[in-house]
């Protein structure tokens, strides 16, 4: 079982997100935050093998909260998931520790792909960024 972790500003986002991915058998929403500072409380407290992180939340930048859970669960695997596309913000969320980066104008068989190849310890990204990263 795939545990994860949705880290999303928008209620209703988040909301989806954990209900397509309910129906996966091997994926279940151990914890959701809509905060940086509520994200980092449960990725400390909460058992989890993927984080969907969005890029831009209230409070802590994505870049300063990717380090900052990393310290806490290195093991953590953080997926980025983003309407941001450019790919200088892409290749800095990478530098920073994030295993995967997806963009939010992607289908969910892709969102579904990225996080179980995240999961066991892969690195993904979503197709449509591969031709313009470094």
């Amino acid at each position: 079982m795939i545990d994860i972790i949705i880290v999303e500003d928008h209620p209703l986002v988040r909301e989806g997100l954990g209900l397509a991915l309910a129906t996966e058998g091997d994926m279940r929403i151990v914890g959701e935050a809509g905060d940086g500072k509520t994200a980092l409380e449960i990725a400390a407290q909460v058992p989890a093998h993927v984080l969907l992180l969005d890029h831009s939340l209230p409070g802590i930048s994505g870049v300063e909260l990717i380090r900052q859970i990393l310290q806490q669960k290195p093991e953590l695997a953080i997926l980025m998931l983003s309407m941001e596309s450019n790919p200088e913000i892409v290749n800095q969320m990478i530098a920073a520790g994030a295993a995967g980066y997806i963009t939010k104008g992607a289908k969910l068989d892709i969102l579904i792909e990225g996080i179980r190849n995240v999961a066991s310890g892969g690195f993904f990204v979503d197709p449509i960024l591969e031709p313009h990263l470094a």
